[in-house]
């Protein structure tokens, strides 16, 4: 999970630094153990200087480990109570964004997209389903309705699969750029409508994809590196991919 991981990271190096500071102090209680051992001239006054030392970093050892359970226990940004969950990998997403925003005549492109579901009820974002185009262009796209129909039909019925997300570029540029049109909204209703509840995703050129539903709540976990959070609204999450190669 790309934020569970980006955390992890923090906590990792914050522990690293902790541990630093501890063995900094028993090095002091050590030496504070040979000045009391032998009470050499000046003892007093490097008694309080060890002391202090020790007091220093044993606060700053509780306050790092303080962050770190803060860190532990904290819900990240996308995460939100009830709805739907869902988990996409890194090199997944980044497939996807490579698929919608490569056509050479700059037109809109669309993926529908499966996976399995576990029995605590995450959905794996992580198999395209290729459909076919009834209309294209830079500014829309629409999925042939037989094609659509087929691969909802062959999904159910030969494989036991969801339809889980349905994937498609804006050609354009930023993050505003993946807000979803009215059309996008009205297509996510009919699938909800017809009893699909799936997430829509759109993706820009230039690596930015917005996860959306017209729904209920959701969250989403991106698994790996090379994608970082951007944004969180109601009903959607914007991420932009770091490494688009």
């Amino acid at each position: 999970m790309f934020w569970r991981n980006k955390n992890e990271g923090a906590i990792q190096i914050l522990i690293q630094h902790a541990n630093v500071l501890s063995d900094e102090a028993l090095k002091r209680f050590e030496e504070l153990k040979a000045i009391t051992t032998s009470l050499d001239k000046g003892w007093e006054d490097q008694i309080t200087s060890k002391t202090s030392d020790i007091i220093a970093l044993a606060s700053g050892r509780s306050a790092i480990l303080k962050t770190i359970s803060d860190l532990s226990n904290k819900k990240t940004k996308k995460q939100v109570i009830g709805g739907l969950k869902f988990q996409i990998s890194s090199l997944f997403l980044r497939e996807c964004w490579e698929y919608t925003t490569s056509d050479s005549a700059r037109r809109e492109r669309l993926l529908m997209i499966t996976g399995p579901v576990t029995p605590e009820g995450t959905r794996i974002l992580s198999r395209l389903v290729s459909v076919e185009f009834d209309k294209q262009s830079a500014g829309y796209v629409s999925v042939d309705i037989n094609s659509s129909h087929n691969a909802l039909v062959t999904l159910s019925e030969t494989h036991s699969h969801e339809l889980l997300a349905i994937f498609h570029s804006h050609i354009s540029k930023g993050a505003s750029s993946t807000t979803p049109s009215s059309i996008d909204i009205k297509n996510m209703e009919r699938k909800l409508n017809d009893g699909i509840e799936c997430l829509g995703g759109i993706f820009s050129l230039d690596g930015f994809v917005r996860f959306f539903s017209v729904g209920d709540d959701f969250s989403i976990d991106v698994y790996g590196k090379g994608v970082d959070l951007v944004e969180t609204h109601p009903n959607s999450v914007v991420f932009k991919i770091a490494d688009m190669g």
